[in-house]
């Protein structure tokens, strides 16, 4: 038997669909912080932006949300904020299989104790979504147990950036670690790569979509830019972070070089050309 689904409360009109509301956005920004902005729908207004990092300590319904990259109170108003009303935040869980998904793994994580919250202690009677924890404990059980599934569920972008973090974070651990106990590489020591300016990491951008489109492939996301634009960056002895280079193909020119949100691209060598649907 699934957990905890509900079917949706009396309001939620059959027509009220993720696909014909249109979708919040996810962006970078800076310290490490992720924005969601809330479609504008013209009925509840449009709340403020949606912010947070792996050091944030959000609610269960807030992290899931954020992860499928739904800005939480977007689309319900206040309603969902009301401590009373489970019944509408299962609901709004509910539409995007993909959140459910991850709504299912923290809450198994929560009754084998993974995961600890307030109250510390499991009850059937608790709120499961208003259950809080830290942003980085969340995400490590979701990447952990569904590393095989989430190129099925689909790796959106917020996934992939607090993946990025996380491992940078990582990275930046071990790396501490090696360097206390004088285990540090020397390239590492040396410092051999000069941090890249932001013009330069423009003109690398341009180029990796450039190339893209010459070989009539498709235009690299948020999270595919990363790597072809850091192997570019280090044969000619630059770096930069992974945040900095989403930050960066954020800007205007860049998104309009990419698939815009939910469009599928199909190479048709018939026609010899690429098409986007």
């Amino acid at each position: 038997m699934d957990l905890l689904r509900l079917a949706p409360p009396w309001w939620w009109e059959p027509g009220l669909t993720l696909v014909e509301e249109g979708p919040d956005r996810a962006f970078p920004g800076d310290a490490g912080r992720i924005w969601i902005l809330a479609w504008h729908d013209g009925w509840f207004g449009k709340p403020k932006p949606f912010v947070f990092d792996l050091q944030s300590r959000l609610m269960v319904y807030e992290l899931v949300m954020a992860l499928d990259e739904r800005h939480p109170y977007s689309r319900l108003g206040d309603r969902a904020q009301d401590e009373g009303r489970r019944d509408i935040r299962l609901a709004a869980i509910s539409l995007s299989p993909r959140c459910q998904k991850f709504f299912d793994t923290i809450i198994r994580a929560f009754r084998a104790q993974r995961l600890k919250s307030e109250p510390a202690s499991w009850s059937e009677e608790t709120d499961e979504t208003r259950l809080t924890l830290i942003v980085a404990d969340g995400v490590e059980v979701i990447l952990d147990e569904l590393a095989d599934e989430l190129a099925a569920l689909g790796d959106g972008s917020v996934i992939g950036l607090v993946r990025i973090q996380r491992d940078t974070a990582t990275a930046e651990r071990k790396r501490q670690e090696n360097s206390d106990n004088g285990l540090t590489a020397p390239h590492e020591a040396t410092n051999e790569l000069a941090h890249v300016s932001r013009s330069k990491l423009n003109e690398t951008i341009r180029a990796v979509y450039d190339e893209a489109e010459s070989k009539q492939q498709k235009p690299p996301n948020l999270n595919e830019i990363v790597k072809p634009v850091k192997d570019r960056l280090i044969k000619e002895s630059f770096e930069a972070t992974g945040r900095e280079i989403q930050a960066a193909a954020g800007a205007k020119e860049f998104a309009q070089r990419r698939l815009a949100a939910g469009a599928v691209w199909a190479n048709s060598k018939k026609a010899g050309q690429n098409v986007r649907k």
